[in-house]
């Protein structure tokens, strides 16, 4: 969670509010979550591909 809050400090900035706090970092999880899965599909097509 500190490393989280370390990444998107610069977005938020020095001025941030609890509210944006939450905010960015909930939306910062999803996107996270999505490259990952994004990443995991990718490989699995390149297995396919490559035992093909």
């Amino acid at each position: 969670m500190k490393n989280l809050k370390n990444a998107i400090q610069p977005i938020i900035g020095e001025n941030g509010n609890k509210d944006i706090d939450k905010l960015v970092q909930k939306s910062t999880r999803k996107l996270s979550d999505l490259i990952a899965e994004f990443m995991v599909k990718t490989e699995k097509k390149r297995k396919k591909l490559k035992v093909k």
